[in-house]
């Protein structure tokens, strides 16, 4: 799952090729519907250090506390989730990422988004005709722009669908008839 922040997140991703945060991240990754964990106290064990120097080591190499990395890896999940599954009730998916209810979910979208997941999901929505014929990474890359623009005040949110919809339209009418070049 790679993860494409247009907020600064301080996320080393490198930081994963050390095989004991390769095994966190691994682990994260697989019980990231548990709703009150994965926990500090897992992880630290399953890296085999304390909890206190788990911790530490963690935010020296990864650049931001577990904790925060897990909540943004749960996000991250969340919008592959939305664009995968467009029909998913957002309560549902916030289930599916560890989140017990829509409240926790929202609060947690908005702090590392910007947006909540509804907006998120109407940005989504709003590029349907990109499903068929564009990778779920450029999609998402798009969504997130958008998302960071509305988290920014723009007002431009609705043009800007607009636009990247148009050349959508027009790269697609382009592969369809390369001769005509």
């Amino acid at each position: 799952m790679a993860a494409i922040h247009f907020r600064a997140s301080g996320i080393n991703e490198l930081a994963f090729q050390h095989p004991k945060l390769r095994a966190v991240r691994n682990y994260v990754r697989e019980h990231i519907a548990d709703v009150n964990g994965p926990t500090l106290l897992e992880v630290a064990g399953l890296a085999g250090l304390s909890p206190k120097y788990f911790s530490d080591f963690f935010e020296k190499h990864v650049g931001v506390a577990f904790s925060v990395w897990r909540g943004r890896t749960k996000i991250e999940r969340a919008k592959e989730l939305f664009l995968d599954a467009p029909w998913s009730p957002v309560g549902a998916i916030g289930f599916a990422v560890g989140y017990p209810d829509l409240t926790t979910l929202a609060r947690a979208f908005k702090r590392y988004e910007g947006v909540t997941p509804r907006q998120y999901r109407e940005i989504a929505g709003d590029l349907a005709g990109w499903r068929r014929s564009t990778s779920s990474h450029a999609r998402r890359r798009l969504v997130d722009g958008i998302a960071h623009l509305a988290y920014r005040g723009q007002t431009m949110v609705p043009e800007l669908v607009e636009l990247a919809n148009m050349m959508h339209r027009l790269a697609t009418d382009r592969a369809r008839s390369p001769g005509d070049r």
